[in-house]
């Protein structure tokens, strides 16, 4: 996370740091590392998610379903249930 804290800023800061040279203005570089940081927590999100977990290999989003506590209740492939209603 911290390399796309630090890329997105100075690359789009550089970008408007050549536009601001080329143009002869100062104010494109702030709108660069402003962009970079907007697009670098956007890119964050995106790959590291909203706090849910990435499906597994066996495309199970929540496996830790699968190890639950028999005596809570009882995973089957159906779905869950209770104990209760499995018996």
């Amino acid at each position: 996370m911290t390399a796309y804290l630090l890329a997105g800023p100075l690359t789009f800061g550089g970008i408007g740091y050549g536009l601001d040279r080329w143009l002869g203005t100062t104010w494109i570089v702030a709108v660069g590392i402003l962009s970079g940081v907007a697009l670098a927590i956007y890119v964050i999100w995106l790959r590291y998610g909203d706090g849910t977990p990435a499906p597994t290999a066996s495309g199970d989003p929540c496996p830790e379903r699968h190890n639950a506590d028999p005596a809570s209740s009882e995973v089957v492939s159906a779905g869950i249930t209770t104990n209760e209603e499995s018996q």
